[in-house]
């Protein structure tokens, strides 16, 4: 009866948001307000397993979560806004056609 609760699952029933902050440049070459743009799209929500939350820690990163999109739908965004909270990408891993996305959570203004 355990196994039914622990093993995973294929449904992509939780949304995210994908965040680009874009640079905008005056004719001046003066740095403006950058655009920011968020994208909604579905995705699964896991744990950080155990070894990677220790390399995570080693290297001075406190690791949440890991967060898996589709391929498709990622454009190399490194924040991802899940829950009401901003998470930074520090680590992304293709398998087969989706992301695994690790993330950690950022302290202060990005």
């Amino acid at each position: 009866m355990a196994y039914e609760y622990t093993r995973e699952n294929n449904l992509w029933e939780d949304v995210c948001y994908l965040v680009k902050k874009e640079k905008v440049y005056d004719e001046n070459g003066v740095e403006k307000e950058p655009i920011i743009s968020k994208k909604e799209v579905f995705c699964q929500v896991g744990g950080i397993y155990e070894k990677e939350f220790y390399d995570a820690q080693q290297a001075g990163i406190k690791a949440q979560c890991k967060v898996v999109v589709q391929m498709v739908e990622y454009d190399d965004e490194v924040i991802v806004e899940y829950g009401g909270k901003i998470y930074s990408v520090y680590r992304k891993y293709p398998i087969n056609d989706t992301y695994e996305l690790y993330l950690r959570e950022d302290v202060g203004t990005w």
